[in-house]
């Protein structure tokens, strides 16, 4: 499928960029052309943050009360149809209390890791390459805001990565493994902080 310019972005130092094929997550069908993110955003006109997350065609709208949150559904349902942007109905849902969302739960407690992901972290098998490091990391860095000092821990994995070290597992890297294994496994809710302003999660 040919990517229309509709869906390039202007950009201040880089000029024009478009996708040269479809990007992942798009319809093959000629009337779903979903913009990017930053696209999106710019068509909702809103600037982030705000109560509407868009990834690639997902959308997550969130609202501390029901009838805010019914303001906020009917304003990107009649920005989306004056956009001729079709969402199916059959992968909606709405009013709901908890959802999945790039790997985290979203509830009124707060946002916490994917249940799902942290059974797959408990099963982890010690990397023995440094790729299996690589991709340790990379699942584990993408919680690093649930561990504090989590580039200090991951430190010794991290030199194990690096082209210039000598692959000798030590001691000191299976600490450092079996350390972000537990921290991700017990990691915190990260909630709002009490007060009457806003703030942002």
């Amino acid at each position: 499928m040919e990517v229309q310019q509709i869906q390039a972005l202007n950009h201040r130092i880089r000029g024009r960029m478009a996708h040269a094929n479809s990007p992942n997550g798009l319809a093959e069908a000629t009337h779903a052309e979903w913009p990017s993110p930053a696209e999106a955003t710019y068509l909702i006109g809103l600037t982030p943050p705000s109560f509407v997350i868009v990834f690639i065609d997902d959308i997550l709208i969130c609202s501390k009360r029901k009838a805010e949150h019914e303001q906020h559904l009917r304003k990107i349902l009649e920005l989306l149809k004056e956009e001729k942007l079709y969402a199916k109905f059959s992968k909606c849902e709405f009013w709901l209390r908890e959802v999945q969302f790039l790997g985290h739960v979203v509830n009124i407690e707060g946002i916490h890791v994917d249940p799902a992901k942290i059974e797959a972290i408990k099963n982890w098998d010690t990397p023995k390459t440094p790729t299996g490091i690589r991709s340790f990391l990379g699942l584990a860095g993408y919680y690093r805001r649930f561990i504090s000092n989590f580039s200090k821990i991951a430190l010794p994995l991290t030199k194990l990565t690096q082209k210039s070290e000598p692959f000798d597992r030590e001691q000191k890297q299976e600490d450092a493994f079996q350390t972000l294994k537990q921290k991700l496994c017990d990691a915190p809710i990260l909630s709002l902080p009490e007060g009457c302003d806003d703030f942002v999660v």
